[in-house]
């Protein structure tokens, strides 16, 4: 018997595990940020399982408009945080870019910002 044969059904129980999960923090993510919950054309987002790595290892990578994250399972504990921490890229950063020049014109105020008490109190 093969290793994988021998794994297979181990490997898709992970994957629909996963799956509800990060499906549930991403309608609820484009909810929070009422954006449409259509996708993105050309873009995509990629989530891939690696349960032979280095246990609780997430790497993120982005490849032109694609971003992906090659993440490797701690036992029972789903780390959706850090994949929402790389889907909030994938749907901020291009806003980001596209409004650059209004974000520049905001320079000014960050001058004042910088020097301001952060817990209100001066």
């Amino acid at each position: 018997m093969s290793l994988w044969a021998k794994h297979r059904l181990d490997y898709n129980d992970l994957v629909e595990h996963y799956t509800t999960a990060v499906g549930k923090m991403v309608f609820d993510t484009d909810i929070y940020l009422k954006l449409a919950l259509s996708g993105y054309l050309g873009r995509d987002f990629i989530v891939y399982l690696e349960p032979l790595g280095l246990a609780g290892r997430r790497t993120p990578a982005t490849m032109r408009d694609n971003y992906y994250v090659v993440l490797t399972p701690t036992g029972d504990t789903l780390q959706v945080e850090q994949i929402r921490h790389t889907y909030l890229h994938y749907v901020l950063d291009p806003m980001a870019l596209k409004r650059f020049g209004t974000i520049e014109k905001l320079a000014p105020l960050l001058d004042v910002v910088k020097t301001s008490p952060m817990d209100g109190q001066e």
